[in-house]
C-alpha cells in the first residue's frame, strides 16, 4: 500500500496599510458602507475552489460611513468567497500573494 503525501499546509497572511484611502465598500450583512483603512488577505495552499484555484479570505477594517456621510465606528467586513473583490482592492494586493498562488 503506497501512501499518499501531501504538500505540507502553508498560510500566508499579508496587511496592506491604506489610511488614505477614499473608496468605499459595501457592509452585505450590516447594511451601508466601509472605508477600508487596513486590508488582510489570508491565503492557504489548502482552500481552493471546485476549478483548483486557492481562495483567498479579504478582512477590510476602517470606519463605517453613516447615512449623512459621516465616519463612525471602525467595523471589519470579510469578504465571503462569493462576493466580488473590487479591483483596487486586487490591485492592492495581488503583486503580494504567494508563488504558489493559483488564480
Amino acid at each position: 500500500m503506497h501512501a499518499v503525501k501531501l504538500p505540507a499546509r502553508d498560510q500566508r497572511t499579508i496587511v496592506v496599510e491604506c489610511p488614505r484611502n477614499t473608496e468605499h465598500v459595501l457592509l452585505t450583512r450590516a447594511g451601508g458602507h466601509v472605508r477600508p483603512v487596513s486590508i488582510t488577505v489570508d491565503w492557504a495552499n489548502d482552500r481552493v475552489d471546485h476549478l483548483l484555484r486557492h481562495v483567498p479570505i479579504y478582512t477590510l477594517t476602517g470606519p463605517r460611513i453613516l447615512k449623512d456621510g459621516r465616519e463612525g465606528k471602525c467595523v471589519s467586513n470579510v469578504l465571503r468567497l462569493h462576493e466580488a473583490v473590487p479591483q483596487w482592492i486586487r490591485d492592492s494586493t495581488d503583486g503580494l500573494r504567494p508563488q504558489w498562488v493559483i488564480r
